[in-house]
């Protein structure tokens, strides 16, 4: 956000804490979620990481 986006958002899925699987998400400004434009507009990147 300090480097000019308009927003931002981030999910975070898996085991996080216990056993049992969940979902979080945080997000940050202005995002488009549907239609032509999130084409057009909208980097998505996945990065999958190691918690344990």
């Amino acid at each position: 956000m300090e480097s000019g986006a308009k927003g931002c958002e981030v999910i975070v899925s898996g085991k996080l804490s216990a056993q049992r699987a969940k979902s979080m998400k945080f997000k940050d400004g202005y995002m488009i979620s549907s239609g032509q434009p999130v084409k057009e507009y909208i980097d998505t990147v996945v990065r999958h990481i190691l918690m344990r």
